[in-house]
């Protein structure tokens, strides 16, 4: 019996960055997922998003047939997926998971994107908006702030953007309160993350597991950058005075939710 790919990976990275400190985040994942779950989100313990639980809205067969191209692209790419680049990319995607499920849980969840979403429409996150159900916006990242790899990153997300979007397969919505397994979405902004391999490691050193105690302050100035970076990439789409409609709603949307966090934050 073949291993799950993502049992494989966190087994790799734990052992590569230390196993405690990479436990502490799991640990937080697990205890997020168990609140997201309680709200209707369908998602693993490590906070994806489960295709299983799609069956209401695909086929069985359409489910499985997703799940085998998943593995086929995996075993096609497996000398890469092994790569410490790989690695690091994997850790930036649970510490990104964390802070932003740490610093945003009333106004928005945060979960990871299906296997199928992340491989074959480069989402490593989604972010819907509480209130509306709204996906407001999607996740890349890149583990590195400088390079060739990262400006071809920076590149290939503000080109998405300024076709439309991407597009999600497995996504979410909301009903009566809860957030619930939807159709396939279109016109989903997206937006990369980068920091460096050491700050990603010290990251998840000050990472604190507990969900009822506040942020670390490494924590925190994580978030800040991340939420910097966001806004400066919503500015440089914004100027494209061609933009698809409902990308450009997703996007207002976004930011003036975060403009409204920031000012009660400022205000306290």
């Amino acid at each position: 019996m073949s291993k799950n790919p993502e049992t494989i990976f966190f087994h790799n990275v734990e052992k590569e960055e230390g196993e405690e400190n990479v436990k502490t985040l799991k640990e937080f994942l697990r205890l997020t997922a168990e609140k997201l779950e309680k709200d209707g989100v369908p998602v693993r313990s490590n906070c994806r998003i489960e295709m299983d639980q799609f069956d209401k809205i695909y086929s069985i067969q359409e489910i499985e047939k997703d799940k085998k191209e998943i593995s086929r692209i995996e075993f096609l790419v497996g000398a890469e997926e092994s790569a410490p680049e790989k690695h690091l990319g994997e850790q930036l995607e649970m510490l990104k998971t964390g802070i932003f499920n740490k610093f945003l849980p009333d106004s928005f969840v945060t979960a990871r994107a299906s296997r199928f979403d992340d491989i074959k429409n480069g989402a490593d996150n989604v972010i819907i908006d509480r209130l509306s159900g709204n996906i407001v916006c999607a996740l890349d990242e890149v583990g590195e702030i400088q390079g060739a790899r990262f400006e071809e990153k920076k590149s290939q997300v503000l080109h998405k953007n300024q076709k439309g979007g991407i597009f999600l397969k497995y996504a979410l919505a909301a009903k009566d309160g809860q957030i619930i397994p939807s159709q396939a979405i279109q016109n989903i902004p997206i937006f990369y993350l980068a920091l460096s391999r050491e700050h990603i490691r010290k990251g998840i050193q000050e990472f604190v597991s507990s969900i009822d105690k506040p942020p670390s302050d490494y924590e925190r100035k994580i978030f800040d950058y991340f939420m910097s970076s966001i806004d400066t990439q919503i500015k440089a789409i914004e100027l494209n005075s061609d933009l698809e409609k409902t990308l450009r709603e997703r996007l207002e949307s976004f930011k003036n939710t975060i403009n409204q966090i920031r000012q009660k934050e400022l205000a306290q």
